[in-house]
């Protein structure tokens, strides 16, 4: 089962910090999450970069291992 950490806007959105589901890629994860997880978390989502076990990706349809880590990291500021 993978598991999903949310930070920041996405954790609020969601309102828990990580999301665990069966998903043999990361856009199924990130489906599940976003059908289970409601409309707020769903537009926050499709604004953040996605992470696979420490290394950023663009391919959503990459596999994944039973214990594979996936994070969403919202878009920051600063100044």
């Amino acid at each position: 089962m993978a598991t999903m950490l949310l930070f920041s806007i996405a954790r609020e959105a969601a309102g828990l910090a990580t999301f665990e589901c069966a998903g043999s890629t990361i856009e199924e994860v990130l489906e599940a999450a976003r059908r289970d997880l409601g409309s707020r978390f769903r537009q926050v989502s499709a604004t953040c970069q996605v992470w696979l076990d420490g290394e950023i990706v663009r391919d959503l349809s990459l596999p994944l291992e039973e214990d594979s880590e996936i994070a969403l990291i919202p878009p920051v500021a600063g100044g």
